[in-house]
């Protein structure tokens, strides 16, 4: 808040919606200009799995208070990952279950590199599996799974088993269609070369866009157009 102050930001917070191509209204206020700029990000997936309840996301991950001794993480993504390897480093024994490869949106030399210093560091990881269900019962939470070969399989976390399968763009309740901005097949935002929606003098910036959904990405993408504008 004092960075903002300090650099002669006006805050308005609260839910925001467009009324029209220029004018957003804020709670009570109606704020009106030729450039508006969306950066609102993106939220974690909830897939439809039996017992879903029982797992948190990755934004749950942050209220975790104490350590556990074995965790789950579903997903093979670059948030999955990072999160395996803060557990696994901290001494949490970590089981990663992946729907088909790890970081298959990536490089693939570094993503066999990485699996292979994960094992060695006593990460367990299961490849190409269905997950079944996930149950609370007295020992911690178990998830049940087929493996590649469709036989069975179970794991068993002490309390924490999260899910990283994807995020989704925060998109819902911008009242976007008021502004003439249009959407991709997934929800997301999109723009030219130039960061610009289908509406003139709106931009879009981030992981709503779905372009690479990596924080130094985002950060690059608002410099530059902060100073293109």
């Amino acid at each position: 808040m004092d960075s903002f102050a300090k650099a002669g930001v006006t805050l308005f917070e609260g839910h925001a919606q467009f009324l029209s191509s220029n004018r957003i209204q804020v709670g009570q206020e109606i704020l009106e200009a030729s450039k508006i700029v969306i950066a609102t990000g993106a939220k974690p997936i909830r897939p439809n799995l039996p017992g879903i309840e029982h797992a948190i996301d990755s934004d749950g991950f942050w209220a975790i208070e104490e350590q556990p001794r074995k965790a789950i993480i579903v997903g093979g993504g670059y948030i999955a990952l990072e999160l395996a390897c803060a557990l696994q480093g901290l001494g949490t024994q970590t089981t990663l279950l992946v729907r088909s490869q790890i970081l298959r949106e990536f490089d693939q030399e570094i993503a066999a590199h990485l699996e292979t210093s994960l094992l060695k560091i006593g990460m367990q990881i299961h490849k190409g599996v269905t997950i079944q269900a996930i149950k609370k019962d007295p020992g911690g939470i178990q998830v049940t799974f087929l493996d590649h070969k469709e036989q069975l399989q179970e794991a068993q976390a002490e309390a924490i088993t999260l899910v990283a399968t994807g995020r989704e763009p925060n998109t819902g309740r911008l009242s976007l269609e008021k502004a003439g901005v249009e959407l991709g097949d997934r929800g997301e935002i999109e723009v030219n070369q130039q960061d610009e929606t289908t509406a003139a003098g709106i931009y879009a910036i981030g992981d709503v866009t779905l372009h690479p959904m990596l924080t130094p990405v985002a950060i690059k993408a608002g410099r530059i157009l902060a100073d293109r504008l």
